[in-house]
């Protein structure tokens, strides 16, 4: 694989998990992204003069090793699978004093004019060079708790969550610094703004929220994600609202499965999803917490079959 970033763990980005938060990880694998097109000879894909550029349709992303403040960190990625108009490409953010890896992520590229946000044909040299950068993705950072072979939802609606019962935990306003040079909103954006909504999940952490109303003692708590499948819809720009609606899926002994719809409450379209997989942490023992049996009880009656991402 070729290193297509290098940087490290700011203070500012790590969260009250005292480590790297979700959408940091997910910045800085997007600017390898961004390394690795113009190390493929993409050289304008991501300024203001380009004709076309890539932009994901998926991203799977493995947590795998906390990254803690200070952290020296590099990505390096490869080519998995190369189509007409498009490609898979996995990347690996590793600690770089160590080589562990930290993140594993699959991204799903289209290949798509700028102006028109169309999908187009590679040109034939481009093609060859996404074939010298071919590899085989290693089985130890493979997909494990989603399974990416499930199709996505076609029904993603504010009708269609309303009719499961999915509560909504967040809202707000794209901001023009979570935008692209091109206007549309940064993929990360869907991550933080789930991050930082998902606390307002009480059917899916209800023990940090009678934490937070003062009902419970015991260690400090929080909801560490584990491994998501992000799947873009639409593309915002800057101050296009948006709501978070959310629903549990699985509710096991240490992890719970999550599944968010990013909506246009104008509209009641779909602008993203997310699965994700999490658990309960301690935050001083840094390990996870297995649920008491109440709520555990609630957790399973929170559970939305007909879910998916």
């Amino acid at each position: 694989m070729r290193e297509v970033w290098r940087g490290y763990a700011a203070a500012w980005e790590c969260d009250e998990l005292g480590h790297l938060n979700v959408a940091h990880y997910l910045a800085k694998a997007m600017e390898g992204v961004a390394g690795f097109a113009i190390d493929l000879g993409l050289t304008d894909a991501f300024t203001e003069k380009a004709f076309s550029t890539v932009r994901p349709r998926e991203i799977h992303i493995r947590f795998l090793k906390e990254c803690r403040p200070g952290t020296p960190l590099s990505a390096f990625a490869g080519v998995y699978e190369i189509g007409a108009d498009g490609a898979g490409v996995y990347m690996e953010l590793r600690h770089s004093a160590t080589g562990e890896v930290s993140a594993a992520f699959r991204f799903t590229l289209n290949h798509i004019s700028v102006r028109t946000g169309e999908r187009f044909s590679w040109r034939a040299d481009t093609l060859d060079q996404l074939d010298t950068a071919k590899i085989d993705p290693p089985a130890a950072t493979a997909p494990r708790g989603v399974d990416l072979a499930v199709p996505a939802q076609t029904d993603v609606s504010t009708a269609r969550a309303d009719a499961l019962g999915m509560d909504m935990i967040g809202r707000g306003v794209i901001e023009p610094h979570e935008c692209t040079v091109f206007g549309w909103y940064r993929p990360a954006t869907v991550i933080s703004r789930i991050s930082s909504s998902v606390t307002n999940f009480s059917r899916g952490f209800p023990e940090e929220s009678a934490q937070a109303a003062g009902e419970a003692d015991g260690p400090r708590l929080g909801s560490a994600l584990m491994e998501a499948r992000m799947v873009f819809r639409g593309w915002p720009r800057a101050g296009s609202a948006y709501v978070i609606r959310t629903g549990v899926v699985e509710a096991g002994d240490r992890v719970r499965r999550l599944v968010h719809w990013v909506l246009d409450p104008v509209t009641g379209r779909p602008w993203a999803s997310m699965e994700g997989v999490a658990m309960l942490m301690d935050l001083d023992a840094r390990k996870a917490v297995v649920p008491a049996p109440d709520m555990q009880q609630k957790l399973r009656e929170s559970v939305i079959a007909d879910l998916r991402v």
